[in-house]
């Protein structure tokens, strides 16, 4: 991500974030099923295939931003662009194939804390939307350290838990319960 923010108080900061996922998965069918156009029928074996990349642009407002304490809210318009591919394992050529892409608004939020003289801290953000019957979250903690700060440049090595739900709605004619979530360590470098 990369995010500008700014001393003017009503204009309101960006974020923008880039995430690609990707699963696979398989399942012995319990009934005829058909996507993409292509049968696929009861008893065989298919593979599934999901790939997303999500967009956010994310507008916030810092209301309290210190050492100590750091709180922003805002509005998140995440993009999701998808493909699913379901594939025949006793038959290759049996596969069907679905894209779909869509804005979506979300809530956004993050909540930062620190300890003084200690270069230690933590963090939790996170985008949400529970809307007709479109339900999706995004968010993630960390422990942060502060490797370098100074006024130049601050470099902070952060070790966290993200996770992200889909449960999509007819979003581009598609319908998903997805779930992508594990732990991650980074950089983080403001200028």
């Amino acid at each position: 991500y990369v995010a500008f923010e700014h001393p003017l108080p009503l204009i309101p900061n960006i974020k923008l974030q880039r995430t690609n996922m990707d699963t696979s998965g398989d399942v012995l069918l319990e009934r005829n099923f058909v996507f993409g156009g292509k049968l696929f029928s009861i008893n065989s074996e298919a593979t599934s295939d999901v790939q997303l990349t999500t967009t956010d642009v994310i507008l916030y407002y810092e209301l309290f931003d210190n050492d100590l304490i750091s709180f922003d809210v805002g509005l998140n318009a995440k993009y999701i662009d998808g493909e699913l591919l379901v594939t025949d394992k006793d038959d290759p050529t049996v596969n069907g194939r679905e894209e779909f892409s869509g804005p979506i608004p979300m809530f956004y939020s993050r909540l930062a804390v620190g300890l003084p003289l200690t270069g230690f801290g933590a963090f939790v953000e996170g985008s949400f939307l529970s809307v007709d019957d479109h339900t999706l979250s995004d968010y993630q903690a960390a422990i942060t350290y502060s490797l370098i700060e100074n006024l130049a440049i601050d470099v902070t090595f952060q070790l966290g838990y993200r996770a992200v739900s889909l449960e999509l709605e007819d979003l581009d004619g598609i319908y998903s319960d997805l779930e992508f979530k594990g732990a991650y360590a980074g950089l983080e470098v403001h200028f």
